[in-house]
């Protein structure tokens, strides 16, 4: 058996130091040398054992039916908690903490018991973090203005989401969604590949909008009156979306 960490158990009676802390260990056991050595006096009768320091009686157990004495250590889990981890540096305790900042490892080395970091260490070590840097990181509000439609279908907002892990009825894994920057106007399309570039047909009747071409919100400009588009998109669509002009 190996110990992985060393610390102080708080009881509501006493405080015992420099506990192991040994995984493997089912039952918490009690040193009479360690005691001894500390100024202790055990004393072991048929029944019961005492420990006392300075003839003041600090642990009373009883004993088991498997020959061991047993005593009962009310610890005092409100006032701290107790860590048997060992402590390597900083920025280690700075990373297992979630990215703690220094004021909240500060606070929490006096709340609980297993951080062997001092006060002094941790201003000598602020450092910048390139992860919390990258993470906490903010950015400027989008500018308020913005190109508008003046007329419909002349700037549609597309976007395409998938493949889904379950396929609808229809073995569709996409989504298209289409909104119309005019009207506000919004389609939605399944698909079941995204292999081709025509995602939109769009037709006008007799009365159609001087449209030469419409741009999407993947900043694609798409020229719908050019025959050459017409041919440029290969493979073509197993599904056709119209967008038709009422």
């Amino acid at each position: 058996m190996t110990s992985v960490g060393k610390g102080s158990v708080v009881s509501r009676i006493c405080i015992l130091k420099d506990v192991m802390y040994i995984p493997e260990l089912s039952t918490n056991l009690l040193s009479v040398s360690a005691i001894t050595k500390n100024g202790g006096k055990v004393t072991f009768t048929k029944e019961e054992v005492i420990v006392k320091k300075e003839n003041k009686e600090v642990l009373r157990g009883i004993r088991g039916e498997n020959g061991l004495y047993e005593v009962n250590l009310l610890v005092n889990t409100e006032e701290k908690s107790h860590k048997a981890l060992e402590t390597d540096s900083v920025q280690k305790w700075h990373r297992k903490l979630g990215h703690l900042s220094i004021d909240g490892m500060k606070s929490l080395i006096h709340q609980s018991e297993g951080m062997n970091i001092k006060e002094k260490a941790l201003k000598q070590n602020e450092t910048i973090c390139e992860i919390c840097q990258k993470a906490k990181q903010t950015r400027l509000p989008f500018g308020e203005n913005r190109e508008r439609a003046k007329r419909p279908l002349e700037i549609i907002h597309t976007d395409v989401c998938g493949p889904m892990e379950v396929p609808t009825w229809d073995d569709k894994r996409y989504i298209l969604t289409m909104m119309d920057d005019y009207t506000y106007i919004s389609l939605i399309q399944h698909g079941t590949k995204t292999s081709n570039g025509r995602l939109l047909d769009v037709h006008h009747g007799d009365s159609k909008p001087p449209l030469d071409v419409y741009i999407t919100s993947s900043k694609y400009l798409l020229d719908i009156h050019s025959s050459a588009f017409e041919t440029s998109i290969q493979p073509p669509l197993d599904v056709s979306i119209d967008v038709s002009w009422i």
